[in-house]
């Protein structure tokens, strides 16, 4: 894992930028979302931020929001083709995403970080239910 940028955020703290890959089922995943939401259960507190994905590949400095060092939870939303953007309901993005949203938690470096996540097979559409394993990080 490594991060790569810091600033500084609205609120003052410490900011940095992660950027990396997104893999399902051995392949990039071709669009989507990866959110880092500061983990407040675990005593991380600030901005959240976030990244599109496309093409397998993230980067909160290119595409999205740097957020600060310390536990957060991970949650990865990934669709079928880059080009759908102007999706309007969650049923939509049912029916469009490639695997239901994926949450992980995960504790980023005071750092520029990279990341290589695989989101595991296990996680499959059933309904409106997701079922989902914890994925692996490559380091």
């Amino acid at each position: 894992m490594v991060i790569l940028g810091c600033g500084e955020a609205d609120d003052g703290s410490r900011s940095y930028h992660v950027l990396g890959t997104v893999k399902y089922k051995g392949k990039p995943v071709p669009a989507g979302r990866i959110d880092f939401f500061p983990d407040s259960f675990k005593g991380n507190q600030g901005p959240s931020g976030y990244a599109t994905i496309a093409n397998g590949h993230f980067s909160t400095l290119e595409h999205g929001k740097a957020t600060i060092g310390g536990p957060h939870r991970m949650v990865i939303t990934g669709l079928i083709k880059p080009d759908q953007a102007s999706i309007e309901s969650d049923s939509e993005l049912l029916d469009l995403s490639l695997f239901p949203k994926y949450e992980s938690e995960v504790d980023l470096k005071e750092t520029k970080t990279i990341k290589e996540i695989t989101v595991p097979l296990a996680v499959t559409k059933s309904g409106n239910k997701a079922k989902a394993n914890r994925f692996s990080l490559g380091l």
